[in-house]
């Protein structure tokens, strides 16, 4: 395990703490520099702390991810400015008292999302760990019960803070603020319904919509789940989704048993929204007609994500090297519980729709560092839903 704490070290960023105002100050002036030489300048804004041996490689890690950059065939040159503290009129303000300019990344393509993906990626290496894969006799349903309701015990603890829970989880918070400025910064949307079109791979776009009324009118939403919602405009990892394992293709032989649930506001919402279909997607409309008609409804294609590095032993369940990742189909806050639904025709079929549920509330509660025993699992399609506690699931399986 101290191999595992060691390792998250080397993820280390510099957070610079500015006002807003001054972040603004320095992105005008940067891109005041810039314009004269660039129609459309997108850049990345980095402090230089010339003693940070860590801040160097990162830096040198973004330059290499964006030097060769090309755009609709064509090569983007790399262009680097460095402007201090006294260039940029914020030495009264200092960064830290070991820096004394900032570096600043800049090409001339309007590519936003794929600009910012180079720097995640060169920033943000899969947290792999080096253990040995169990073997393919181990992977059984008794052993795959036993390590995934000791994972669920640990989860379902109040938080991954305490000495018990961090020689086993370590949670990897992924911020690009904590790195530098970016520009441009997308503007937060005023629709009732913001979207976003994930390329996660698998042939086609992840539309990932938040409901921001609903998101701020009840004052249950738990702060950590509002401030994880929003940050996936700007900080998912979208590299993580393009390899690895998926949650929807886990096959186990073992699945929680649910409960039939009463009254049938998600099937009734589900029936309605395939009566009269605005896209042509069964899941895309079911998803909308929640977010609009449902106050409980607050985000649709949610991505989630674990990295074998946060999750230690647990990581031989998937893959030791590549992050889990999957998309919600549905999350609801309702009743004091954080809600994962899984739209799935023939529901009553499918009871491994539990095992991906299940997972998805797992990888959920580690982002928000919640306890599990606040979130409710389930699936439903235009008949019926079926739902359960995660901490509280009997698992089951075929013989």
């Amino acid at each position: 395990m101290q191999s595992q704490i060691d390792t998250m070290k080397t993820f280390r960023t510099t957070r610079v703490h500015l006002r807003t105002t001054t972040k603004a100050r320095i992105v005008e002036r940067f891109y005041k520099r810039l314009k004269p030489i660039m129609k459309t300048p997108t850049f990345f804004v980095i402090p230089d702390f010339p003693d940070d041996d860590l801040a160097e490689l990162n830096y040198q890690r973004v330059r290499q991810a964006l030097l060769g950059f090309q755009h609709r065939g064509r090569d983007v040159p790399l262009v680097e400015l460095t402007l201090t503290q006294t260039d940029l009129g914020v030495e009264h303000e200092a960064l830290s008292s070991n820096s004394a300019a900032l570096r600043c990344l800049a090409l001339d393509v309007r590519a936003i999302e794929k600009v910012k993906d180079r720097i995640k990626t060169a920033l943000w290496p899969p947290w792999s760990i080096a253990s040995a894969d169990p073997a393919p006799e181990q992977m059984n349903q008794d052993f795959i019960r036993r390590r995934l309701k000791d994972f669920i015990t640990v989860l379902g603890r109040p938080s991954l803070n305490g000495p018990q829970e961090s020689e086993t989880l370590q949670r990897r918070l992924l911020s690009l603020e904590s790195h530098g400025m970016f520009f441009p910064k997308r503007g937060q949307k005023t629709k009732r319904v913001r979207t976003h079109s994930f390329d996660h791979g698998g042939g086609h776009f992840y539309r990932y919509r938040l409901a921001q009324n609903a998101l701020w009118e009840s004052e249950l939403i738990p702060g950590a789940l509002r401030t994880y919602l929003l940050s996936l405009f700007e900080d998912c990892p979208n590299h993580f989704f393009r390899a690895g394992p998926r949650i929807s293709a886990v096959d186990w032989p073992l699945w929680p048993v649910p409960t039939r649930a009463t009254g049938d506001l998600l099937p009734n919402l589900a029936t309605k929204a395939l009566q009269e279909p605005r896209f042509k997607g069964a899941h895309d409309n079911v998803e909308v007609y929640a977010l609009e008609n449902d106050r409980a409804s607050l985000a649709t294609e949610v991505p989630v994500w674990l990295e074998p590095g946060e999750i230690g032993k647990f990581a031989e369940l998937f893959d030791n090297s590549q992050p889990l990742t999957g998309h919600i189909d549905l999350l609801r806050c309702s009743k004091g519980k954080i809600e994962v639904w899984d739209y799935k025709p023939k529901a009553n079929r499918n009871p491994q729709a539990g095992t991906q549920v299940l997972l998805y509330a797992i990888a959920l509660s580690l982002r928000l560092d919640l306890s599990l025993e606040g979130f409710r699992c389930g699936y439903f399609d235009t008949e019926e839903a079926f739902h359960f506690d995660p901490v509280e699931a009997r698992l089951v399986g075929s013989k």
